[in-house]
């Protein structure tokens, strides 16, 4: 049996054949034979000369199993167990089992409950915060403190981060169009005397 990265490498091919594709409970009953936790997540072949691609779907990424059988004789030609990960592909699969909750049990997840609460209360409380300080009559826009230019750097910057953060960087382009077409023919977001906001403790 092989042990082939997923992660880039020589494809994994089923042998040749003129039998007939195995269904996908025979499929099943191979990972359950070879040894891999259920639930399963099962790919059929594409084309001929491709396999079913089978992985454990349990919370505990360390006990996950994926395996490469060929469709039409049942071997298994490939198999990858957790520690045949790359190390960054492992601390990428381990940082998504914590973000989904999977890592530790229930206390991951009441950790990210906790979490998203948080988010919940900042969002809320921020709304009423500037709803209490905002001037009479204004958005409460601040005044501008930092030059209209920037800087080589800064800018170098926004790029980079444009390019390999693409949702950033359409943001970025959209807050720039309103900006440029919509809220300044609006008079919107104008900056305000920062006398005018209110001083008093919010309660």
């Amino acid at each position: 049996m092989l042990r082939v990265s997923i992660f880039g490498g020589t494809p994994i091919l089923s042998a040749k054949s003129t039998e007939q594709r195995l269904s996908y409970e025979q499929v099943i009953e191979i990972a359950r034979k070879a040894g891999a936790p259920e639930p399963y997540e099962i790919r059929p072949p594409k084309n001929n000369t491709a396999t079913y691609y089978v992985a454990s779907s349990i919370d505990s990424r360390s006990d996950r199993v994926e395996l490469h059988i060929d469709q039409f004789n049942g071997a298994v030609v490939n198999r990858v167990d957790f520690e045949d990960y790359p190390p960054l592909a492992a601390a990428v699969s381990l940082g998504i089992a914590f973000h989904q909750g999977e890592l530790y049990g229930w206390v991951n997840k009441l950790q990210n409950l906790f979490a998203a609460d948080l988010g919940l209360t900042l969002a809320i409380s921020g709304f009423v915060a500037w709803w209490k300080r905002r001037p009479t009559g204004s958005l409460g826009v601040p005044p501008a403190t930092l030059s209209k230019s920037i800087g080589k750097g800064l800018a170098i910057l926004i790029v980079v981060f444009a390019i390999f953060l693409p949702l950033v960087g359409s943001s970025l382009v959209i807050v720039l169009l309103l900006d440029r077409f919509l809220f300044k023919k609006l008079d919107w977001f104008q900056p305000v005397n920062p006398r005018a906001y209110k001083t008093s403790a919010i309660c």
